[in-house]
């Protein structure tokens, strides 16, 4: 089967989400790009497990029944055959939708995979709005972002695949051969920190090859790896490993390609844990522990959760109001330390308004050091915000100062 890369523009259709349009490119890209291509005939099962499940999402690109809509229809419904081949049970939307159909069909899903524009623009690379990444457009005002990822209620150690999505593999649909290693790594690294940092993910996946996801899921019954399906020899051209810059438990893969003589297309990724097989992710128990351990403890203290979202808000209350001692004291009561405002969580707060005696109780109550807001971490906001005393709590701690958006500044939080 000849590869075919998905050429993605963002979109000019959601003008109500955005302020300008995507441009398509002149010439689509697989016809002058291989890419990743098809191995060929998909290898025998040998691993079974029951009451698996999986869910195609399938994105509206070019209008419902556009023919690039149409055609990543097709590709889902390729994934799904080979699963449904090899015992799982499949659930197949494709927009129009509504965000509670994707939720609850999420609800114990095992894997989950979306063919579709993604989310983010280019040149230079950005962030619009309260978009943040991790973002699967559906239809017109029907999309998800890493909030509802947080939401979501999969299996867990449940596997992700976004086929042809811009960013979510490195590239978009207007920037190749326009972007380098590092930027590609930082998109691939915020489109997939939600699913482990929010949620119970165990691996993610991106390729722009229309064969890519059949490839690695009918590797995966054989018996092989996570890494393995990803590379099953070991020595594919173009891939680079590191350690996932946000999700210290997980590394971080990219294929990196020649294109046309006149720069790289970064367009197959992976983040997980690379010795990972099915049967870990989804049958031994302790295996799927470990692997979910990424998303922080709140608070040794443990109360009500309906108990704690109410300290939470509490919490967030007194930090606006100057009140350390009463802020501390919720922190020690179990609050939930990782409740929102507007996107801010306690400790963001904090650094904002510089409280160095709440960020340490926080700490010490393991709060998500690497929750993001608008792509900013903790740390990235205390050195923006020249919180030299809460920077060092926060780097001693293990914070990280990644953001996705260089040259920016961030927001005040908002009034209450």
């Amino acid at each position: 089967m000849r590869a075919f890369l998905f050429v993605l523009a963002f979109y000019s259709t959601f003008s109500g989400l955005f302020a300008e349009t995507r441009k398509h490119p002149s010439k689509p890209i697989g016809s002058i790009h291989p890419g990743v291509v098809h191995r060929g005939n998909l290898p025998e099962q040998t691993v079974r497990i029951s009451g698996l499940k999986a869910v195609m999402l399938g994105g509206n690109v070019d209008g419902i029944e556009g023919a690039t809509t149409v055609s990543y229809r097709g590709y889902l419904k390729r994934v799904a055959a080979v699963l449904r081949a090899r015992g799982v049970q499949v659930t197949e939307i494709y927009s129009p939708t509504k965000k509670e159909t994707i939720a609850a069909a999420i609800s114990g899903a095992h894997f989950i995979f979306y063919a579709g524009h993604g989310i983010g623009s280019s040149e230079p690379p950005r962030y619009q709005g309260d978009i943040t990444p991790a973002g699967m457009l559906v239809v017109d005002e029907v999309w998800s972002n890493a909030e509802d990822v947080a939401q979501w209620k999969p299996a867990p150690g449940a596997i992700v695949f976004f086929l042809g999505a811009c960013f979510t593999a490195g590239n978009s649909g207007d920037d190749i051969g326009k972007i380098q290693d590092a930027e590609a790594k930082r998109r691939i690294g915020v489109y997939s920190a939600p699913f482990f940092l929010r949620n119970r993910f165990g691996a993610y996946y991106a390729a722009w090859s229309d064969s890519a996801a059949q490839d690695v899921m009918a590797e995966l019954f054989a018996g092989r790896t996570l890494g393995q399906a990803y590379d099953p020899d070991g020595n594919m051209s173009g891939v680079f490993k590191s350690q996932h810059p946000n999700v210290s438990s997980s590394e971080l893969w990219y294929h990196r390609s020649n294109y046309d003589n006149r720069g790289y297309a970064f367009d197959y990724a992976f983040v997980g844990k690379p010795g990972m097989t099915l049967e870990q992710l989804f049958k031994d128990t302790s295996q799927t522990t470990t692997t979910t351990t990424t998303t922080p403890t709140t608070n040794e203290n443990k109360i009500d959760p309906e108990e704690a979202k109410r300290k939470g808000t509490e919490l967030i209350r007194a930090i606006y109001d100057g009140q350390d001692a009463s802020a501390i004291r919720l922190i020690n009561e179990g609050a939930d330390t990782n409740v929102r405002y507007s996107q801010w969580t306690p400790l963001m707060l904090a650094v904002y308004y510089d409280r160095p005696s709440v960020v340490r109780a926080l700490i010490s109550v393991r709060a998500d050091l690497n929750a993001m807001m608008d792509t900013w971490t903790a740390l990235s906001l205390s050195d923006a915000y020249g919180r030299t005393e809460i920077s060092g709590l926060l780097r001693a701690a293990g914070a990280k100062t990644e953001r996705a958006m260089p040259g920016t500044r961030p927001l005040a939080p908002p009034r209450r």
